[in-house]
């Protein structure tokens, strides 16, 4: 891969999103360690690591960053 070149499967759309901060370490559901959208009531019994466990810089299609 040559510098500066984004790996296969990345659309303009998603680098824009992107480069809006629209990732997990800017989302509302986002606590740190885990997205939370699929919780109920933010409760981490609901937890499920291989499903919940994201980086602040993952990107996700259900981005949501109102309060």
């Amino acid at each position: 891969m040559f510098d500066g070149s984004y790996p296969p499967g990345v659309t303009g759309a998603m680098i824009d999103e992107l480069e809006n901060r629209c990732c997990c370490g800017n989302c509302r559901f986002y606590n740190g360690n885990y997205c939370t959208k699929e919780w109920n009531n933010a409760d981490e019994k609901y937890c499920v690591p291989y499903r919940d466990e994201k980086a602040p810089d993952d990107y996700c299609d259900d981005w949501d960053g109102e309060n």
